[in-house]
């Protein structure tokens, strides 16, 4: 007894131990395994239509910045040019002036003299305002180029508002994949662990059952081991001796077979007359053809009409032929066992029996 609580005890920490991959938690694990499958199929194709979306987003949105730039680049272009000013042609035309007069000046002079000095001043003086214009007219078109980019459109707000939240659903999704794929890797090493738990919990059942089996015999032999002894207590200073011996009959008293034949075969004759006349009685109490007809009435028939039936109501009669030759059949193969019951119940055949 103390080795069967051992091997109990012993079996309850192995499944303690091993709760998570017991083999009665195989069918559990594997739906809950299939469940966590089709979810994680559900979640790819989520963060497939998502990053779809969010592609098809990015295009338009490069496509509206295109679109935009082009936008930008075609009013810059149609800025004036100060080149094509008459005021830098002015200045253009002056420098021409004073770069003849300085060629002038030098076959006269020296690049020192006064003269040549005073003239190289006015040219640089142009040089200037023409390097202002064009230096005026770069910033003017940054100043216009970072106004128009700066201009807000509605539509890359959108698409640009979109695709944050499609990115925090992707984020969301992706979240909840990896821990789907989690919860799938914890059940497959779950299922993985059943077959070591099943062999486990298998040998410790056979241990069990081999030594339960040696206590169920061993308490046999104890209970068997306490009937003799209460039976050898009981009988001590007790004699038996035998007054009157018994005397076997000479021939069987029971059962009387040929009475038996002849009751079976009395009572399944009246079961068929029985039957017949249920079913012919019925039909002697009706005019069932013309020559009944002329010897029940007298008279001379004049004209016969036959039974005119639809396919249903032919179906519904063959039917119930059938039904009533079935009826019949199984009432005469149980009639038999019924009437015996009966008969049995009645105590009839003892008392044919004990009288014959």
């Amino acid at each position: 007894k103390e080795k069967l609580d051992e091997i109990d005890k012993r079996r309850l920490e192995f499944m303690q131990q091993n709760i998570q991959s017991l083999p009665n938690e195989t069918q559990a694990l594997i739906g809950q395994l299939a469940g966590l499958r089709e979810e994680q199929k559900a979640r790819i194709s989520e963060i497939g239509r998502l990053n779809d979306q969010i592609t098809s987003n990015n295009k338009f949105i490069a496509d509206l910045s295109k679109s935009n730039q082009q936008q930008t680049d075609e009013f810059i272009a149609q800025m004036t040019d100060p080149k094509s000013t008459a005021a830098y042609a002015e200045l253009i035309k002056r420098r021409a002036e004073l770069d003849s007069e300085k060629q002038a000046l030098l076959t006269q002079y020296k690049p020192k003299h006064p003269d040549v000095i005073a003239v190289q001043s006015q040219i640089d003086s142009v040089q200037r305002q023409m390097d202002e214009m064009l230096e005026e007219h770069k910033r003017k078109v940054e100043e216009q180029r970072k106004r128009m980019e700066a201009r807000v459109d509605p539509r890359l707000t959108s698409y640009k508002g979109e695709n944050d939240r499609l990115s925090g659903e992707v984020k969301r999704q992706q979240s909840l994949l990896d821990k789907t794929e989690a919860d799938i890797a914890s059940l497959e090493q779950r299922l993985n662990g059943v077959p070591t738990s099943e062999v486990g919990l298998e040998a410790i059942n056979r241990e069990y059952q081999t030594a339960k089996g040696l206590y169920d015999q061993m308490v046999e032999q104890q209970k068997k081991a306490e009937i003799g002894a209460e039976v050898a207590s009981r009988a001590q200073g007790e004699s038996i001796a035998v007054i009157d011996p018994a005397s076997l009959p000479e021939q069987p008293v029971a059962p009387k077979r040929p009475l038996l034949m002849l009751l079976g075969l009395f009572a399944g004759f009246a079961c068929g007359v029985m039957l017949a006349a249920a079913f012919e009685l019925p039909r002697l109490l009706t005019v069932q053809t013309a020559e009944d007809a002329e010897h029940y009435t007298g008279l001379p028939v004049l004209v016969a009409l036959p039974m005119l039936l639809t396919a249903r109501e032919e179906r519904n009669l063959r039917a119930r032929r059938a039904a009533l030759a079935a009826a019949s059949v199984a009432a005469t193969v149980l009639s038999a066992p019924a009437l015996y019951f009966v008969i049995s119940r009645m105590h009839i055949i003892e008392m044919i029996a004990n009288r014959g």
